[in-house]
């Protein structure tokens, strides 16, 4: 387990972290107590952070909440993301096919890549409303999630057994992985079927079919997928219509992309 960064900085972003995570506005004493800063530094953090528009204060209640600058360095940060302008434009077809399909339940095509030990959603196709299932959450632990998993068996052995060796494997619904034997032999199946599914491991109402995007390394760069609604779909629909279409934009994706690594 990392330590926590102590210094101001790091302080600063134990509070964005909280704000991020919190699905209500929160008051300087809720911040002091969920990150463990005391109260005077919160009060100091916060002015500075809101003096710089990162976070925005409601003048009627005290509350907190992240500011809309941060949308902007959001947003930058995802214009510089190559990999997310190639997928796409191998995915376009795809999410068309999805918007146009009239026995089709809602669904939503996906760009996944690695940020320390998560994967997050850098792109969602907003094609249907799948994604406001999971609360706006694009994060969520690489062990856990077919997108993540895909990056995972394509890491290099020493690297993946870091990875995993760093991370505490909590079930987030009961269906995830939460053994090292049951991730491995998952990871194995990856690399033998070239795909992923996630049955409700993530979201308890939501099944996904994942692909890894491989670069010249054999490293995975990134990876693509679609996710649905277990109520309104199934694995199986999903994989035999959608697999082999995946499979294709994430080697074409590869391919435009061999020479970053």
């Amino acid at each position: 387990m990392k330590a926590r960064p102590s210094g101001t900085v790091g302080k600063a972003f134990r509070l964005l972290d909280e704000l991020s995570h919190s699905p209500t506005e929160l008051l300087p004493r809720e911040l002091s107590q969920q990150t463990g800063l005391d109260r005077t530094t919160v009060y100091r953090l916060l002015e500075t952070l809101l003096q710089i528009g990162v976070v925005a204060r409601d003048a009627s209640t005290g509350r907190y909440r992240l500011g809309l600058r941060t949308l902007d360095y959001a947003s930058a940060a995802l214009d510089t993301m190559e990999v997310r302008h190639v997928a796409l434009s191998h995915l376009i077809e795809l999410e068309r096919d999805i918007i146009l399909a009239p026995d089709e339940v809602e669904c939503s095509i996906f760009v996944a890549v690695l940020d320390g030990l998560d994967v997050v959603l850098v792109e969602v196709g907003w094609t249907r409303s799948v994604f406001a299932r999971t609360g706006g959450r694009m994060r969520f632990p690489a062990y856990a999630s077919a997108a993540g998993r895909c990056i995972l068996a394509y890491m290099p052995d020493g690297e993946r057994q870091q990875f995993l060796g760093e991370r505490h494997l909590e079930p987030r619904t009961p269906r995830t992985l939460t053994t090292l034997g049951e991730i491995l032999r998952r990871l194995e199946h990856i690399r033998t079927l070239g795909y992923d599914t996630s049955d409700r491991e993530v979201f308890p109402d939501l099944v996904a079919l994942a692909v890894p995007v491989l670069g010249r390394s054999g490293t995975a760069l990134a990876s693509i997928g679609i996710s649905a609604p277990a109520t309104g779909t199934s694995l199986e629909r999903i994989i035999e219509r959608y697999s082999n279409r995946l499979l294709v934009a994430a080697q074409r994706t590869g391919m435009a992309l061999r020479y970053r690594d």
